[in-house]
C-alpha cells in the first residue's frame, strides 16, 4: 500500500513492592512511562521512515541485596533469610536507579528493480543512566552513578538475486561516547570512554532446487576504544598491571593513578550452512561458524559496586577477544497435527569471558560480595526440542526442552552461571468467533542444577566480639521448582478500525518459593510469588 502511514504507542506503569510467598521484597517497585511512534512513506521504488523511542523509568533495588556488614551479608546468604522486610508500600527509596533511554532512527529503501534493493539507515541512542545510593544527610537525592551513553549508527545494505543465487552485503559505521559524571562523588563503576566500530560483511545463498540450498557468510570488524579512568596504585599493584600496562598511565593524583587505556580489535567471522527438504515434510539443516567477541568496556573496566545485582565487579585489562567455533543441526518433521523440531549444538570457545566470586568487600557504602571478570578455555554442549501438537480445531499444546552442558576445560570443572535443565509446556484454547478469546495455561519446570564449581571462600565475621573464620557458600545452586502460569485475552471491536483487547494473567498460581539460579539477586531474596494483571489495549 503506497502513501503515509504511522503508529503511535504509549504505555504507563505504576507497581508497588513485589512479595514472595513468605514476604515483602522490600523496596522493589518501579514505574514506567513509555511512548514511542513511527512514520512511513511510501512509493512504487523506495520507502522512507522514521521511528523514536522513549523509555524512562524509576526501579527500586531490594533493600535486603545491600547490607550494612560482612555479618549480615553472611547471614543472608548463609540463611537464606533476608536481611530487610516492611510492609507493603509504593514508595521507592535508595537504593534505586532512574533510566532514560531514547531511540531515534531514519531508514531510506530503494528498489532499483524487482531483484534488487538498497537500503540506508541512521540510528542515534541516548541512555542515561542514574543510580542513587543510601548515603547521609542530603546526599541521599544525588545519584551515586551517572552515565550518559551516546550511540550513532550507520548502515547500508544491498541485497540482490540473479538466477539460483541470493546476495547480500553491507557495510556499517559506529561511535559510542560514555561519560561518567564525576560530580557524583562517587567512583563510577565504568568510567568515561570513547568506542569506534566499523565493519562489512557478505551473505551469499544458492539454491540448488526447490528441496535444497547452500548459505555462508564472512564479516569483517574493526572496533578501537579509548577510556579515562582513575585506577587507585593498591589496586594497580594488586592485579599487577605495571608490567603490562605502565604506558596507559598519564598522571598521578595522591593514592590514583589517572590513565587512558587504549585497545584496537580486528575480528573475521563467518559460517556455511545447508539446508534440505526431504519428503514426508522432513527439513533439515547444519550449519558450522566461527564467531569473535570483544570484551565490553564493563568487562575490561569494572571497578565498583554494580546496584542492580547487589555485588561489586572488577574487571581485567588483560581480557583478551572471545573466539568461538560452533557446529549445530536442526532436524525438523511435520506431520498433519504433529511438529517437532529438534536443535543439537557444540560450541567450543577459547577466552571465554565470566565472573568469578573471590570475597567480600566492605566499603563506606556496606557489605558485598566481589566478583572478578575471568577468562578461561570453554566446552558447551546441548540439545534444544520442540514440539507443537493442534490437539483439535481449538486446543493445542506445545512443549519445550532445553539443556546445556558448560564445561572449564582449563580447570576440568563445570562452568559457572550455567542455566539448568527446563522444561516448558503450554495448553492452549482458541476460539475466533468468541471475540478471539485466548486462554493458557503453562507449565515451567526448572530442575536444580546438579554441574558447578565450587568458589567458596573463607571470611572473618563477629561472633561474641570475637573474629571467627566461617565459610561462605555461594557455588551451590538452589533446588529446583514447578511453576504454573495462566493468561487470558479477548478482543471486543468499538468502531470499523477500532478493538479494545482485554487480558488477565496469573503468574505463580501455587505461590511456590523458589530462587533462580542465574539471577545474583538469589543470596538475598526469594523469587516473587503469586501476581496478578488485568491488562487494557486500545488498537485504533
Amino acid at each position: 500500500m503506497y502513501g503515509w502511514s504511522w503508529n503511535l504507542i504509549g504505555t504507563y506503569k505504576y507497581l508497588g513492592d513485589r512479595e514472595a510467598p513468605k514476604y515483602v521484597l522490600t523496596n522493589s517497585g518501579n514505574r514506567e512511562q513509555n511512548l514511542s511512534g513511527s512514520i512511513q512513506y511510501t512509493k512504487k521504488d523506495y520507502s522512507l521512515s522514521a521511528m523514536y523511542s522513549l523509555y524512562n523509568a524509576q526501579i527500586g533495588i531490594i533493600e535486603a541485596s545491600h547490607i550494612g556488614n560482612v555479618n549480615d551479608l553472611n547471614n543472608a546468604i548463609d540463611n537464606q533469610i533476608p536481611s530487610v522486610t516492611r510492609p507493603f508500600t509504593y514508595t521507592i527509596v535508595a537504593p534505586k536507579q532512574e533510566v532514560q533511554h531514547h531511540i531515534a532512527k531514519l531508514n531510506y529503501k530503494k528498489w532499483l528493480n524487482d531483484n534488487a534493493s538498497f537500503d540506508v539507515q541512521y540510528a542515534f541512542q541516548f541512555n542515561n543512566r542514574l543510580e542513587f545510593d543510601i548515603r547521609r544527610n542530603n546526599l541521599n537525592n544525588k545519584a551515586a552513578l551517572d552515565l550518559q551513553l551516546a550511540t550513532h549508527t550507520f548502515l547500508t545494505d544491498y541485497n540482490t538475486t540473479f538466477g539460483n543465487w541470493k546476495i547480500k552485503s553491507g557495510f556499517n559505521l559506529g561511535y559510542q561516547n560514555n561519560f561518567a559524571n564525576p560530580q557524583t562523588g562517587v567512583r563510577p563503576l565504568i568510567p568515561s570512554y570513547e568506542k569506534l566500530d566499523a565493519g562489512s560483511y557478505g551473505i551469499a545463498i544458492y539454491k540448488f532446487d526447490n528441496s535444497s540450498l547452500l548459505e555462508s557468510g564472512l564479516r569483517y570488524d574493526f572496533s578501537a576504544i579509548e577510556a579515562t579512568k582513575y585506577y587507585f596504585k593498591s589496586r594497580w599493584e594488586e592485579r599487577n598491571y605495571d608490567a603490562t600496562f605502565s604506558s596507559f598511565i598519564i598522571g598521578e593524583e595522591g593514592i590514583q593513578w589517572l590513565t587512558k587505556p587504549k585497545f584496537q580489535y580486528h575480528n573475521i567471522s563467518g559460517n556455511i550452512g545447508f539446508r534440505k527438504q526431504f519428503h514426508h515434510e522432513i527439513e533439515w539443516f547444519i550449519n558450522t561458524s566461527l564467531a569473535s567477541r570483544n570484551p565490553n568496556p564493563s568487562e575490561l573496566f569494572s571497578d565498583g559496586l554494580h546496584h542492580s545485582t547487589g555485588q561489586i565487579e572488577i574487571g581485567d585489562l588483560r581480557l583478551r577477544k572471545e573466539q568461538s567455533y560452533k557446529l549445530n543441526t536442526t532436524l525438523k518433521k511435520q506431520w498433519q497435527t504433529f511438529i517437532m523440531e529438534i536443535n543439537p549444538f557444540i560450541n567450543r570457545i577459547s577466552n571465554f569471558i565470566y565472573l568469578q566470586p573471590v570475597g567480600f568487600e566492605t566499603t563506606i557504602r556496606g557489605a558485598f560480595p566481589v566478583w572478578d571478570f575471568k577468562q578461561t578455555e570453554a566446552l558447551l554442549t546441548g540439545v534444544d526440542l520442540s514440539t507443537k501438537w493442534n490437539i483439535s480445531e481449538h486446543f493445542s499444546h506445545e512443549s519445550n526442552l532445553a539443556y546445556v552442558n558448560g564445561n572449564n576445560l582449563s580447570t576440568d570443572a563445570a562452568l559457572i552461571d550455567m542455566p539448568p535443565f527446563v522444561w516448558n509446556n503450554k495448553v492452549q484454547y482458541k476460539n475466533e468467533s468468541w471475540h478471539n478469546l485466548v486462554t493458557e495455561l503453562k507449565s515451567e519446570l526448572v530442575f536444580r542444577q546438579n554441574r558447578f564449581p565450587n568458589y567458596n571462600f573463607e571470611t572473618n565475621i563477629i561472633v561474641d566480639n570475637t573474629l571467627t573464620p566461617v565459610l561462605v557458600d555461594v557455588s551451590t545452586p538452589p533446588k529446583g521448582y514447578h511453576l504454573l502460569h495462566f493468561y487470558s485475552e479477548m478482543s471486543f471491536k468499538i468502531s470499523k478500525h477500532s478493538y479494545l483487547t482485554t487480558a488477565f494473567s496469573v503468574q505463580n498460581i501455587c505461590n511456590t518459593t523458589y530462587r533462580d539460579y542465574l539471577n545474583r539477586q538469589r543470596f538475598f531474596v526469594d523469587e516473587m510469588g503469586r501476581n496478578f494483571q488485568i491488562q487494557l489495549k486500545l488498537n485504533y
